[in-house]
């Protein structure tokens, strides 16, 4: 019974709405207690350090370390002045980036659902055309410029790859055991016979799971990131054209 509940979307957007209000309030509190206070955390100058000697492949020396500082401090002073002037305000870039911090935010905090069995399999069939194992065809053929040829269990696709588009649509409509013959080619006419032909069919489960359960995770997550969206929207009132 816990299991179901913590599967529950719901759970997870109060959760996550509920970390982020505390996190927003957290960072909203910290601001102001520390809005003439700059800090720069050791972990912050081994992280720019860092990046340093990737970009120069050397040690960094004690001059250049002051520097990295303080453009570090430079950076904090601005954006801090820059926000009391609200210059953040209406700016496409900033708000741009906000929203990729926002859905990056909301990406670490869903969790990749594990479906069962049966799911998978009411998943599959229900997208079908996500994993049906197209047509295929068996065939040989005569030609004065390829000879004789066989070609087993292709695709329509895969025939355009050898023999032309046009080819390939023309073979997937004739008739099985039967001699066609001027079926033509970017190398000529060709007589032909056609062994056999398979139509679409959806494999079994178990050949395909790992393809199938991408699939489910993938559109799982859509459909969680689309309703946190949702939950965040309902908290707003929308007025277009004033």
């Amino acid at each position: 019974m816990i299991n179901k509940y913590l599967k529950e979307p719901l759970l997870h957007f109060l959760v996550l709405g509920g970390l982020i209000f505390y996190a927003y309030s957290s960072l909203n509190n910290g601001f102001e207690d520390k809005d003439t206070k700059i800090i720069i955390p050791q972990t912050q100058i081994n992280q720019l350090t860092t990046i340093w000697k990737k970009k120069f492949l050397r040690e960094p020396s004690q001059e250049e370390i002051q520097k990295l500082i303080d453009k570090a401090i430079y950076s904090q002073v601005m954006s801090r002045e820059a926000l009391k002037l609200g210059l953040e305000q209406n700016d496409p870039v900033i708000e741009r980036r906000l929203v990729q911090k926002m859905e990056f935010l909301s990406e670490n905090f869903i969790p990749k659902v594990e479906p069962t069995e049966k799911e998978l399999k009411t998943f599959m069939h229900s997208n079908a055309e996500l994993f049906l194992e197209p047509t295929q065809i068996s065939f040989h053929f005569k030609n004065a410029v390829m000879g004789q040829k066989e070609y087993n269990n292709l695709s329509q696709y895969g025939v355009s790859k050898l023999l032309g588009r046009e080819f390939a649509k023309r073979v997937f409509t004739l008739e099985i055991a039967v001699w066609h013959r001027g079926i033509l080619s970017p190398y000529g006419k060709h007589a032909l016979f056609v062994d056999a032909k398979v139509d679409a069919q959806l494999p079994k489960l178990q050949e395909i799971e790992n393809r199938v359960k991408e699939a489910y995770q993938v559109k799982k997550e859509i459909q969680l990131k689309q309703e946190f969206y949702k939950n965040l929207k309902s908290n707003y009132t929308i007025e277009l054209g004033k």
